[in-house]
């Protein structure tokens, strides 16, 4: 018969989860999307240099819009960037048409239906009512984090678009040849990496080493 206590509600080896949270910034350009698939920079997918895995957060750290300020876009006073997968924010929908027929209530919405919501801020105005727009988390101006819960567990490409609140594409503002000018955008993500804790002690023989 063994003398062995075999059962106990404590582990042998206590765990000790160390994770270390790691960022990486990804400079987007519009004039890196394929052309012939993606013809308007209002809606592209590019695949990113080194896929990144356990991705606990996402923030928009700046952005650089240059918009026609004409047509549909005259009353516009927001423009809502969608990163496909990754959306976390709410959006109402606009002239709603599902009526609760016994109390006569309106109601529209869609769920986690944007990433950002940047407000149209000009910062100079240009020729032929062309509006450039330069917004920043630095000075105050967005505010979009988004956190995972669990982690995504790999990201290697990413879909963007940018639309009005109405669903409208955004007009981007072309140069004297018809080419849209470029826009850019940062994305900051943060990920978790395991990390094992490092105790170790190192026995050195003697000789030249001490």
């Amino acid at each position: 018969m063994s003398n062995y206590i075999t059962n106990t509600a404590y582990p042998l080896i206590p765990r000790h989860p160390n994770y270390l949270l790691d960022s990486k910034i990804v400079s987007f350009h519009s004039e890196d999307r394929d052309p012939k698939k993606w013809p308007k920079p209002s809606h592209f997918e590019v695949t990113l240099p080194d896929e990144l895995k356990n991705v606990q957060s996402i923030r928009l750290l700046d952005i650089y819009l240059r918009i026609k300020n004409s047509g549909n876009n005259l009353n516009q006073t927001h423009i809502y960037m969608e990163i496909e997968n990754y959306n976390t924010i709410d959006e109402l929908e606009p002239h709603p048409q599902n009526t609760n027929a016994s109390h006569h209530n309106t109601y529209g919405g869609r769920k986690n239906s944007a990433f950002a919501v940047i407000p149209i801020k000009p910062k100079e105005q240009l020729e032929d009512n062309e509006v450039q727009l330069v917004q920043d988390t630095r000075n105050g101006s967005l505010a979009n984090l988004s956190f995972y819960n669990p982690v995504i567990e790999r990201i290697p490409k990413i879909k963007v678009t940018f639309r009005y609140h109405d669903g409208t594409p955004v007009d981007f503002s072309k140069d004297d040849q018809g080419n849209n000018y470029n826009l850019n955008f940062r994305l900051e993500f943060n990920m978790l990496r395991n990390q094992q804790q490092e105790n170790m002690v190192i026995n050195v023989p003697p000789g030249n080493f001490s």
